[in-house]
């Protein structure tokens, strides 16, 4: 028998040694791809583990910096406390706007509710089945885990009539198609993203779905004549309105230029007004109600709205603002409504009759954008060219938007009015004479409002100052029957001149809660005002902040036990502060306290005590160009005229003329090439890099930013790994063990930290959420700091105990209209406000070591055109004018405008957030910097501050934020999408990271300048420096070692290629074995030749 020949040689290597080959490279390329891609790889598949090495003789050090191995500090635990807390902040913040005849609360025969004793109402109003929890975008807080009005008010005793929920439920499973995101109705054109009822989404798609989904009269009425009449005694209707990312509310409700929108259409009104099929709702509910019953109105939105109508019905017997409450906050509500808990909200913001009648309306996002055939009326005549990554050339349209109404915006407008006269509508509610709450264009609900179910008196018992800083106690009594706490609110009115420096009637200068108080208790605040903190900023005369000689009158916010907030001025009498004694308001002649002017800068009384160095003009090369119609920068509305001559206008066909100095400058912004950016280049050394210094970042922790062995620590890093740091900044922070620098976890949002990843073309991947608080929009109506500081605390808590150090938050951009897109991850339209709860947030946050990334800085209170192509996208206009995705907005304002308003908050919450650090020496004894700075992140915007991009604005970043500030730490940019987002212009002008995945064209590291070499290194710093003093370095002691243990997808890739190499090799060492015994004996090979 013949034996069977071999496979010859030629053909064995042919097939296999490409094979193995393949598999080898294609082990190799995937590893790469996924390293590339580490971040969420880690998140889907699992991180290393860091290991840390302890320096010989400190192993029993205590490292435990935050406690974070004490008990309680579990997720669960964190997650159960958070929970709690978050259905105590909705019940602080709820606000209760109307309570006719004491309608609330709401009893069962006089009898309290509960769940063994409780009443049946009628819930109205879809939005009930599908409430708000929050807002949309990055901001959102997911759904799982969610407890609905309808378990939340069964839990307080208020069971719903099931045959009316069974009927909204049946109409929204037939038509929730109409108003979802899906592939048949046009939002999106690759897939379907919903497939069950739902509120609409108004975020990341061409058109957002602002439908407002109602039964109309007759659908109304269909589903009452199933009421059961136990429900007809109590109607509750619930107003829901939703918010999010990349685009602001509709100014109008039309259904024009391809706009897929069904529900609450209406040319004649705008998104915060309640629609007609809403009205037709509460006109049922009005008629159920008969005569003894009642119709409790819930306002569940994130924006404020038009109420007018709602408080002048007297069919309408109570109104509760709850905002959006997250997924606990429902149960506050129920809470609130059986009075188990006494609200005791005030409103963050005014409330006006029309909200398109304040001058920050004329121009604002959609509001200009009335003609869908018309050319933008907010668009410069010039595009600027730019080069793309591929080195292609393109155009960028610049939009532009212009805060003319200058620093009277919110109260500061309303009540500067109702002083000055500007109104005079007679539209006013029965029995009321005050025309500032006349219904054509004055206030529903003052700044500051809100009511109790029991009463209180304030008054001012004592009263001093010295050194600079004003003194007041308040007394505060509960008069009523019921326990609760109240709300101290003071405003100051300071010395105006007409045609000097603008300043509003009143502006908030302190405010505190009382703790709850008992039926005939009292309790006495403290409040303390820095006259610093009363300056007005002059940007004409002085250019810096100015405090007036004269008489300083301070408010309180309630008058004779009624709450008028920022409008007490006008019912308050004043005393003199010699005799305040049982006053609601105080007057400090000048004699008595300032009785000179203090002009704070160095040709005068020097720096403000919390300026690092002095503050004065800074962004006259960023307003260069600007259209604002202003002269020698005074803010285009003045009181001097009572606002007549001076109201803003919308953008004129002049105003998109684009200046010649203006076309300069952005031409200067360029760093789009190589050629472009050296130009920006300075005269420096080239730094030392690649250094053996043998520092670990553990080493540094509680050393200043301005100690010199940070140089020493920065030098061992190369550019390329520098470079790496900042440009895959994106949800993390990269580890770069052999510097002792940890990974660290960063993640949005201000109203739910959560756990994720950002993937490829930017998606988030992984995601899970914590703590869903309610939205700072509602959170501000607390009014209560200590409140805001254990919230941040649970924030910090459940953070690190899930492995997080970095907080996208909080939200600092101020409320300039109603129809802020994002209003909800905001606080206020008070700087003062939302500066303070802020400080107090990041403060809480920061005891357990998580570090907050305060946004967007700045001058970001508008979607439209700020982050992409369907930036501005308003329902009644068509798609195809939104496709270019490179819009640049430039943001106009006047110096005072900016530093008075919209830096504020973010200036209060640097300087105040304090902290106490806990670090090691090098004997192991614990030492403790006390009140740190711990507010060491904030994040820019998409906008420009003027005509440059807030993420590389010098003005902004270096001279404002770091320079007079004294901020240290990190300026992350907001998603680093944007070409006009140039790394080597970031880090040159006061910024240090890209929040990117990686990005790819992060300066030049093959042979950078000198200059982009030093000024990586500054951004380094900052970076490590916000790092160091954070809970990634728990666990550490001072000459402590980490390493990181191979992931498990790492650990798979490498056995991947060790298999396929070992395979390759095992067939390149078989093919030369064969190929010679194929020489030897032929003949045992198929097709051989002898040789």
């Amino acid at each position: 028998m013949t034996a069977k020949k071999k496979m010859s040689s030629r053909k064995f290597m042919a097939i296999f040694l490409p094979v193995t080959a393949v598999l080898l490279v294609t082990s190799i390329v995937i590893t790469c791809v996924m390293e590339y891609w580490s971040t969420v790889m880690d998140a889907v598949f699992g991180e290393a583990t860091i290991s840390i090495d302890a320096a010989p003789g400190t192993e029993n050090w205590n490292t435990d910096y935050y406690n974070l191995n004490a008990d309680g500090m579990t997720p669960e635990d964190t997650a159960a406390q958070g929970a709690e807390l978050a259905r105590r902040a909705e019940a602080e913040g709820i606000v209760l706007l109307k309570n006719q005849n004491g309608a609330l609360p709401l009893t069962n025969g006089g009898a309290p509710l509960s769940e063994s004793n409780p009443i049946t109402v009628n819930a109205l109003g879809w939005s009930f089945y599908y409430p708000s929890t929050g807002g949309s975008g990055s901001g959102a807080v997911g759904s799982d885990g969610l407890v609905s009005p309808k378990e939340a008010l069964a839990a307080a005793g208020i069971n719903i009539n099931e045959a009316l929920e069974s009927y909204y439920l049946d109409w929204s499973d037939q038509h929730y198609t109409e108003w979802m995101v899906t592939k048949a109705n046009g939002y999106y054109t690759d897939e379907d993203t919903n497939t069950a009822p739902a509120r609409p989404s108004v975020s990341k798609t061409y058109q957002a779905a602002w439908d407002v989904p109602e039964l109309n009269a007759q659908l109304v009425a269909e589903a009452c004549a199933q009421s059961d009449a136990a429900a007809n005694n109590v109607q509750i209707v619930w107003i829901g309105r939703g918010g999010g990312e990349y685009h602001d509310c509709p100014t109008t409700m039309t259904k024009e230029g391809g706009s897929v929108n069904t529900y609450g259409i209406n040319p004649d009104k705008h998104y915060l007004e309640l629609t007609d099929e809403e009205e037709a709702v509460l006109a049922k509910a009005e008629e159920l109600r008969g005569e003894n019953g009642k119709v409790i109105v819930i306002v569940n939105a994130n924006n404020t709205m038009e109420l007018g109508e709602l408080q002048d019905d007297d069919k309408v017997d109570a109104i509760l603002f709850v905002g959006g409450p997250g997924k606990q906050g429902f149960y506050a509500i129920g809470d609130v409504l059986n009075g188990t808990v006494n609200p005791s909200g005030r409103l963050a913001d005014t409330y006006a009759a029309d909200l398109l009648a304040s001058p920050a309306m004329e121009n604002f996002s959609s509001k200009v954008y009335y003609d869908p055939d018309a050319a933008f009326p907010n668009q410069y005549d010039t595009m600027i060219d730019y080069t793309d990554a591929d080195g292609s050339t393109s155009q960028r349209p610049i939009m532009f938007v212009g805060y003319e109404e200058g620093i009277y915006m919110g109260y500061r407008f309303y009540e500067s009015a109702a002083a000055d006269g500007y109104f005079t509508s007679a539209n006013l509610p029965a029995g009321v004479t005050d025309p500032y709450y006349n219904r054509d264009n004055g206030v529903i609900y003052p700044f500051g409002y809100g009511l109790s179910y029991t009463t209180f008196t304030q008054e001012i018992t004592d009263t001093s100052y010295a050194d600079g800083t004003f003194t007041f106690d308040v007394t505060v009594k509960n008069t009523g029957s019921v326990a609760g706490k109240d709300v101290v609110e003071l405003y100051a009115e300071t010395p105006y001149t007409p045609g000097g420096i603008e300043k509003s009637k009143v502006v908030l200068c302190a405010f505190d809660k009382t703790q709850t108080l008992d039926p005939g208790a009292s309790e006495t605040v403290t409040l303390t005002v820095d006259e610093q903190d009363l300056a007005s900023y002059d940007d004409t005369v002085n250019q810096c902040y100015v405090l007036d000689a004269g008489d300083y009158t301070f408010y309180l916010g309630t008058v004779n036990g009624t709450v008028y907030g920022a409008h007490a001025w006008a019912y308050a009498t004043p005393a003199d502060s010699k005799s305040a004694a049982g006053a609601n308001a105080v007057t400090y002649a000048a004699a008595d306290a300032i009785a000179a002017t203090r002009i704070y800068n160095d040709e005068h009384d020097g720096k403000r005590d919390s300026d690092m160095t002095t503050a004065t003009n800074a962004f006259q090369r960023e307003m260069t160009g600007n259209n604002l119609k202003v002269s020698n920068g005074d803010a285009t509305m003045t009181r001097a005229d009572g606002f007549a001559a001076s109201w803003p206008t919308a953008p004129t066909a002049e105003d998109t003329v684009m200046p010649e100095e203006l076309k300069a400058i952005l031409d200067d912004n360029n760093y789009s090439t190589k050629e472009a950016t050296a130009l920006h280049d300075e005269e420096v050394e080239m730094p030392a890099t690649g250094q053996n210094n043998g520092l670990q970042l553990i080493n540094l922790r509680g050393l200043s930013f301005d100690d010199p062995l940070w140089q020493t620590y920065i030098e061992q890093w190369t550019p390329g790994e520098m470079a790496l740091l900042l440009g895959k900044a994106g949800f993390q922070t990269e580890a770069f063990p052999e510097y002792g620098k940890p990974t660290t976890l960063d993640n949005d949002g201000p109203q739910a930290f959560r756990h994720q990843a950002l993937g490829e073309e930017n998606e988030r991947v992984d995601t899970y959420y914590m703590t869903a608080y309610p939205c700072e929009a509602l959170l501000s109506c607390t009014w209560n700091e200590d409140l805001l500081e254990e919230i941040g605390e649970n924030v910090g808590a459940e953070g690190a105990a899930n492995g997080m150090t970095g907080w996208y938050a909080p939200g600092l951009n101020t409320h300039r209209t109603a129809f802020g897109g994002r209003n909800f991850e905001y606080f206020s339209e008070d700087p003062f406000l939302a500066g303070k709860l802020a400080a107090k947030e990041i403060s809480g946050a920061a005891q357990y070591g998580v570090f907050t990334y305060i946004k967007h800085f700045a001058l970001n209170e508008q979607e439209a055109f700020c982050r992409s192509w369907c930036c501005g996208m308003h329902m009644d206009e068509s798609l195809d004018r939104y496709q270019n995705p490179e819009w640049m907005l430039m943001t106009w304002a006047t110096e005072q405008t900016m530093r008075e308003i919209y830096l504020k908050a973010f200036e209060i919450a640097i300087k105040e957030a304090t902290t106490d650090l806990h670090y090691l020496d090098g004997e192991g004894n614990e030492q403790v910097a006390e009140d740190f700075r711990c507010a060491t992140g904030v994040m820019t915007a998409f906008c420009c501050v003027g005509n440059t991009w807030s993420g590389g604005n010098h003005a902004l970043l270096q001279t404002v934020l770091r320079d007079e500030w004294g901020f240290t730490g990190t300026a992350l940019t907001d998603y680093a999408l944007h070409d006009f987002m140039y790394p080597d212009q970031m880090i040159r002008n006061g910024g240090t990271a890209c929040l990117q995945s990686n990005r790819k064209d992060f300066v030049d590291q093959n042979n950078p300048s000198a200059t982009t070499v030093t000024y990586l290194q500054k951004a380094t710093h900052e970076m490590c420096y916000m790092v160091a003093n954070s809970n990634a370095m728990n666990g550490m002691a001072p000459g402590s070692t980490i390493t990181y243990s191979l992931a498990p997808w790492e650990m798979g890739c490498a056995v991947a290629i060790v298999i396929t190499g070992l395979l390759f090799a095992a067939v390149v060492v078989l093919s030369i074995l064969r190929v010679r015994d194929e020489k030897r004996h032929p003949d045992r090979y198929q097709g051989a030749r002898a040789v």
